[in-house]
């Protein structure tokens, strides 16, 4: 198993919280009980997480830092004898006071959003003898550096180079970056992992290498300023909320697209956009929905979509049930065949819970994403660092 894929199993499993879009992810309230049994050492709070193969092997996950608040932070690699393997998903989050964390030798795993709004972080280290993680220059990688798991947005740094041989960008790896305006992505990277850029509100300009086939869910959620990402002709896929909230105005769907998520564009300039005919699914709320001051999103009556007859793109333009009345125009098949009864049978995937045609911006998200993550029990094959 490649890390990337323990860490999803980590992140799912070491979280107390829902992870709604409407703000930032931030850490459980100091008073709030925990769903889960936990366990007191020192200044830390933690789980335990259970072998998939070996029920009598157990690690610790740290669930919350009640410590003094400190610019460097070194984190234990045991606590109560159990080696700590997991951190939680909101170990962390929003801790502005925080300039430099080492990571211990034992560690395996990052909940999604453990230093989500770090906006002081400035350097990622490792104690010796981790197997799973590198610091090169305090960006965090795994993989033999072909992993980008976390960048220190603390660096407040303007354009930044992703290096060639990455492959994978992580959850959140750039998200909430205060300064970040222009970032360069190497040819090599073939997946980018959700909320990597969101929440960056000077970001302005992304060119998306022609590897990447998705772009994921809310990879630039709230980037207020960005008006201008240029990616591949061969993009499969555009996740949920990926680019709502953004400055987009124009966006050319990809004639190799086929999916488009839940309120992909909601909240943006768009008035127009012509929907390829491969397209064969379009959540609620994708194109044609303005936000208010108040958060609401109300769909936009002027919205013109351009589509060929018969398809998605005209199902979801008259999708009256959920709100939508668009106008549709049609245009010519591109194709040299009939293509109209290859998608008779198609229909939109639509978020039907609704009231009227208002509808609040983290309840539309929320259906998307939030959800309450479980605790204590490795599902995948997680060997731990030391045997117990």
């Amino acid at each position: 198993m490649k890390l990337r894929d323990i860490l999803k199993s980590i992140g799912g499993l070491c979280a107390a919280m829902l992870l709604c879009v409407s703000a930032m992810p931030v850490a459980a309230d100091e008073d709030s009980e925990l769903e889960f049994d936990t366990y007191e050492c020192g200044d830390y709070t933690y789980s335990l997480m259970v072998g998939a193969s070996n029920k009598t092997e157990k690690a610790a996950c740290i669930e919350k830092y009640s410590g003094e608040y400190q610019t460097s932070l070194v984190l234990p690699e045991t606590l109560d004898g159990y080696d700590v393997v997991a951190l939680g998903d909101t170990l962390l989050t929003q801790c502005q006071w925080l300039v430099d964390v080492t990571l211990p030798s034992t560690l395996m795993g990052l909940g999604n959003a453990t230093f989500a709004g770090c906006t002081q972080l400035s350097n990622y280290y490792v104690a010796e003898g981790n197997p799973y993680f590198e610091s090169v220059d305090g960006v965090l990688y795994a993989e033999k550096r072909s992993y980008l798991v976390r960048y220190p947005i603390g660096r407040k740094e303007t354009e930044i180079t992703v290096p060639d041989g990455v492959t994978d960008i992580g959850y959140v790896a750039f998200g909430y970056s205060p300064t970040l305006e222009k970032i360069t992505l190497p040819d090599t990277l073939t997946n980018i992992g959700s909320w990597a850029f969101a929440e960056c509100p000077q970001l302005n300009h992304v060119i998306v290498p022609d590897k990447v086939k998705t772009i994921s869910d809310f990879l630039f959620y709230r980037c207020k300023v960005l008006d201008d990402v240029i990616v591949p002709d061969t993009l499969a896929e555009i996740g949920d909320a990926a680019f709502a909230g953004t400055a987009i105005a124009e966006f050319t769907i990809p004639s190799k697209c086929t999916t488009i998520g839940q309120a992909a564009f909601a909240g943006t300039p768009m008035k127009e956009v012509t929907i390829p005919e491969t397209v064969t699914s379009i959540d609620f709320s994708a194109f044609g929905w303005l936000m208010d001051q108040q958060g609401q999103l109300y769909a936009n009556t002027d919205f013109i979509i351009h589509g060929v007859e018969g398809t998605v793109a005209q199902m979801y333009a008259s999708d009256k049930e959920n709100g939508n009345n668009f106008q549709f125009v049609p245009v010519e098949s591109p194709s040299t065949s009939t293509s109209a009864n290859s998608h008779q049978n198609t229909t939109t995937t639509v978020t039907t819970a609704q009231t009227g045609n208002h509808m609040g911006m983290g309840r539309i998200i929320g259906i998307i994403a939030c959800g309450v993550l479980l605790i204590g029990v490795i599902v995948g094959g997680i060997l731990w660092a030391r045997k117990k």
